[in-house]
């Protein structure tokens, strides 16, 4: 099965602003971007997330809950991410998301929360 990306930067054209006195702008089309991974960051699984907010910026911790074992009364939770945007940034990824949720539900059907006990 294949992913359907809906990013944030997609429909988004944008003005890099040099500093004063500097070269004129320059115009970006994030449309035409290559993707790349100079750091060889790998796929991550996250089941758990918490959100903190500073006057610049907003982090999201994303983490896995693991119980090690069925006689485990005290999970470890494993920090899985930790990623640092703009309050503008976050804005377009809280928008994003919630278009890609709608997508989700409308080809697989409604997601209801809190989960029902199976």
């Amino acid at each position: 099965m294949g992913y359907t990306c809906l990013a944030m930067a997609k429909r988004v054209k944008g003005t890099l602003l040099p500093p004063p006195g500097a070269l004129p702008p320059i115009s970006l089309d994030l449309n035409k971007a290559e993707v790349v991974n100079p750091d060889g960051i790998r796929p991550a699984y996250s089941n758990n997330a918490a959100l903190m907010m500073a006057p610049h910026d907003v982090r999201i911790l994303f983490s896995e809950i693991v119980i090690n074992s069925p006689t485990d009364t005290v999970p470890e939770v494993e920090l899985r991410a930790n990623i640092s945007m703009a309050p503008t940034q976050f804005k377009a990824f809280a928008l994003a998301v919630g278009q890609t949720l709608a997508s989700f539900e409308k080809q697989f059907g409604e997601i209801t929360w809190p989960p029902k006990n199976q």
